[in-house]
């Protein structure tokens, strides 16, 4: 098993721009259009997810890797996965992240019902805004964890 974590949520989740946060990049975050490999981050383009066609390249990486993330927006009544999407992959660890909880308007509570409806567990739930930084370092406490098992 590799130590890359994927990346899966909707176009305009932020994947990218978490893990530009992440790295600690200061490069400006363009949009995703293939799958994208920086160090041990594995960033999906939204399309994957969204149009069923693409699915096989989110399993493939998915089952290559050590950890996925399933990124949420607060900002969205829109699920980032399929229900019931988390249970496809028995003993990989799966977290969810609810990401822009800094924008007016946003509902993190909804985006954590999402998330749990998806299939991921309530401990394994972070919320964060990747822009404010609020909640980045305990999501980064997480992936180094990860990272180091």
């Amino acid at each position: 098993m590799s130590k890359k974590i994927v990346f899966v949520g909707p176009v305009g989740a932020g994947k990218s721009t978490l893990i530009a946060n992440l790295r600690k990049s200061e490069n400006h975050v363009l949009k995703t259009q293939t799958i994208t490999y920086m160090g041990e981050f594995v960033d999906i383009p939204g399309e994957y997810i969204e149009i069923r066609k693409f699915n096989y390249a989110v399993i493939n990486e998915i089952l290559s890797a050590k950890a996925v993330v399933i990124v949420q927006d607060a900002t969205s009544s829109k699920m980032a996965v399929p229900p019931g999407f988390c249970s496809t992959f028995e003993g990989k660890k799966i977290f969810g992240v609810v990401n822009k909880i800094d924008i007016k308007g946003a509902n993190p509570l909804k985006g954590k019902k999402l998330l749990l409806e998806s299939g991921v567990k309530m401990e394994n739930i972070i919320f964060v805004s990747a822009i404010t930084g609020e909640g980045m370092k305990k999501l980064e406490e997480t992936i180094n964890k990860i990272l180091k098992e």
